[in-house]
């Protein structure tokens, strides 16, 4: 599996192919919203007459243009914020783009294969990672789920056991609560937690960073010194620079 995936993500072609879809969607869903509102606003131009002998009719039918259109609005408006999901997708493929810059930089090039040498053992390590992620998961939202309000759902168990999985600063205002009421539960979580991923797996990922680091920049030491054209570089920067950017 990690061999096919390897073939299949080789070169660019990917990111090319899914940034065109989004482009070519956006594009279109655009143009579908610049209609569906000229559509929605040549559909009501004229609200009932409200001066009328029968006040109570145009009332009436006031309040059924008005569920109408809202109905109408509604519907644009998902539309809208479809629009922008789609928008907000193709400028992260966009920047990914950018590495085809970066590739074709005979000092950045190295740096850049880093990622793409690495990318089967960092997929085995990242399912590693949520698998452990999802056992911890678990753990904190059945055991202090039922008193502590950053356990009290999935989702927030989640987010919480994510960010103490990352080693960064973080307030464990919880423990507080976990102490009090499930110590030994509290210990045996945040301690096995703390080793699991901010010793164990924040290390392994560490190693399998620098092993293909020293690999590739021993690659790019021995193309370096056969020598080459450092103005045939600057133009292919240059081109790749423009290429990315049109």
């Amino acid at each position: 599996m990690i061999r096919y995936l390897e073939v299949m993500l080789d070169g660019y072609t990917i990111i090319n192919l899914i940034y065109t879809v989004l482009t070519i969607w956006a594009a279109v869903s655009y143009i579908s919203l610049m209609i569906d509102t000229f559509n929605m606003s040549s559909a009501y131009p004229f609200w009932p007459d409200l001066d009328s002998d029968d006040l109570e009719a145009a009332d009436i039918a006031r309040q059924e243009e008005v569920q109408k259109f809202m109905g109408d609005f509604v519907e644009v408006l998902g539309r809208f914020n479809t629009y922008k999901y789609v928008v907000a997708v193709s400028t992260l493929f966009l920047a990914l783009k950018f590495f085809e810059f970066f590739a074709s930089s005979k000092s950045m090039k190295p740096l850049v294969n880093v990622l793409v040498t690495s990318k089967g053992d960092l997929l085995n390590f990242l399912i590693i990672f949520f698998c452990f992620l999802l056992g911890y998961l678990s753990m904190s939202f059945l055991s202090f789920g039922w008193f502590v309000e950053d356990f009290s759902t999935m989702e927030k168990s989640f987010v919480v056991v994510f960010e103490i999985s990352l080693p960064t600063f973080y307030s464990y205002e919880f423990l507080n609560e976990t102490t009090k009421l499930a110590p030994s539960m509290s210990a045996v979580f945040f301690l096995s937690l703390t080793i699991m991923f901010l010793f164990f797996f924040t290390n392994i990922f560490l190693a399998i960073m620098m092993y293909s680091y020293q690999e590739n920049i021993g690659k790019y030491k021995k193309y370096s010194s056969g020598g080459g054209g450092k103005k045939s570089e600057e133009i292919s920067l240059i081109k790749s620079f423009f290429y990315c950017v049109i």
